[in-house]
């Protein structure tokens, strides 16, 4: 394998021309909002200046970047652009004739491979769902109602087509066809994607790296394509993908009120204040870029359903844009700091207390179900000194996982009817989780489960008892599963 041209280097924050203290004051509001971070890399002139991985998490560990994945299948576009594999201007229909309608819409056969890039679709509305065995015949046989290029309407179908694109000219996915480029900046021959039903990569939202060769695909993105001197995506493509092509403006963007976003869509890729542009992911998988300052902020987690989620964005543009400048004098007690404090991240817990005089009288003790969503029909809870045991019956029959107090407990979560590699298959593994209690009120635990394996979800579940009762309020945030740990449901001690 070709080694790095030029591989990532490493150098103090004040080298830089960025205060470790402001790192750590960025930290400090990211911990504040008690988000479910998974990693950070902030690069600055090229060089990784921090970089942290809330334990479990670790350097090297492959993570779903779920959208994000979508600007990486703009520069496999990008790339076909530059060897002549197509135009931008290019009718998408052309290349798929076998997946039409016998009487398909005229909007269809205009929308272009440059409408598909910018989320401007001839559909309302996103083409496929979970149960589709074919994403691609969905997205040509669609309610096509509007004039292609016309409108911004996020649409990851779009960019799913794009992948079958490059799969049907290259024969390869779109990370095997960047295989190449990748190889020169240093990319694990690891990185992998979650596969559509019928086969392929889902670009759309499936790309597992690590966040190290994430950070590296961002550098060479804010470096319009060039790679310490190589050109491996031309500037004309990366400066287009990564500017303003269409307005947003309309789109609603509640749990956002940072200053930066949005100031329009390139291709595949979100465009913000300070002449920036984002790699934006679902849970908070997202990746500031400011070519102007030479800086990158990128992060991991799983923020889904967290109304703080923003705080991250906020964070950056209010601790670190203002102090960027020239370098400064090393300041050693900063920076050890700083780093003593990125070695320390951790998991994010519930907070509560560890314990209550009730949790004497209900350990150990079953409870019967009243029928309810989650058909959870018994459970109960076994408590020790770490923390504690979560048993119940459900229409998969018994299950269990442990919970920690105060620390995360890693278990495998007991569902086996969650997809694999490939989306709509089930092959019976259980998905890594990471949970959590804490007594919130006297007679009330909260539950917080967060699932992160190939798929990333998470769900919060109150339990408040009541002399012999249990009233439970489980809800759930995460795409296609999960479904059955939302509701509402109370039971009584078993006599």
């Amino acid at each position: 394998m070709l080694k790095d041209l030029k591989p990532l280097t490493f150098m103090t924050p004040e080298q830089t021309g960025v205060p470790s203290a402001a790192i750590s004051r960025l930290l400090d509001r990211i911990a504040a909002a008690n988000l479910c971070m998974h990693s950070i890399i902030i690069l600055r002139k090229g060089a990784i200046i921090a970089e942290g991985y809330w334990k479990p998490f670790e350097e090297g560990e492959p993570h779903r970047m779920y959208s994000s994945s979508k600007s990486v299948v703009s520069m496999a576009v990008g790339k076909m652009y530059d060897n002549g594999l197509i135009s931008l201007s290019d009718k998408i229909a052309d290349y798929f004739p076998d997946k039409l309608p016998e009487n398909p819409s005229p909007y269809t056969m205009r929308a272009t491979i440059r409408d598909l890039l910018m989320m401007a679709t001839q559909n309302n509305q996103n083409s496929y769902n979970r149960n589709d065995p074919d994403w691609i015949w969905t997205f040509f046989n669609s309610n096509a109602n509007h004039m292609p290029g016309s409108i911004f309407q996020y649409d990851t179908a779009a960019t799913t087509v794009l992948c079958a694109l490059i799969e049907r000219l290259t024969g390869k996915t779109f990370y095997e066809y960047l295989r190449p480029e990748f190889d020169i900046i240093g990319v694990s021959p690891d990185t992998d994607c979650i596969e559509r039903p019928e086969g392929g990569a889902w670009g759309g939202s499936g790309l597992l790296i690590s966040t190290r060769d994430y950070a590296k695909i961002v550098l060479l993105c804010q470096r319009r394509g060039n790679w310490f001197g190589q050109q491996l995506i031309s500037e004309e493509y990366m400066l287009a993908a990564t500017t303003k092509q269409i307005d947003n403006s309309h789109e609603s963007r509640p749990g956002r009120p940072h200053r930066g976003m949005d100031r329009g869509y390139g291709y595949q890729f979100w465009v913000i204040s300070e002449n920036g542009f984002k790699f934006s992911g679902m849970g908070s998988q997202s990746a500031l870029v400011f070519p102007e300052q030479d800086l990158i902020v990128a992060t991991t987690a799983d923020t889904q359903g967290d109304a703080y989620a923003y705080e991250i964005d906020t964070a950056v543009y209010e601790e670190l844009l203002p102090v960027l400048g020239d370098p400064l004098p090393e300041n050693p007690e900063a920076y050890a700091a700083l780093q003593s404090r990125l070695d320390a991240l951790t998991l994010a817990v519930q907070p509560g207390e560890y314990t209550s005089a009730l949790a004497a009288e209900i350990n150990g003790k079953t409870f019967i179900m009243d029928e309810n969503p989650m058909g959870i029909t018994r459970l109960s809870f076994t408590f020790d000194e770490q923390g504690g045991r979560f048993d119940y019956t459900n229409a998969q029959g018994d299950n269990s996982f442990r919970f920690g107090f105060g620390v995360n407990a890693q278990d495998l979560f007991p569902q086996k009817n969650y997809f694999g590699r490939r989306i709509g298959q089930c092959p019976g593994d259980k998905y890594r989780c990471f949970a959590s209690a804490g007594w919130v009120e006297p007679h009330k635990l909260i539950l917080r489960v967060f699932l992160a394996d190939r798929y990333f979800g998470n769900f919060t579940a109150v339990f408040s008892f009541i002399e012999d009762t249990v009233s439970v309020l489980m809800t759930k945030t995460a795409e296609w599963f999960l479904d059955e740990y939302q509701g509402i449901a109370c039971g009584k001690i078993s006599k």
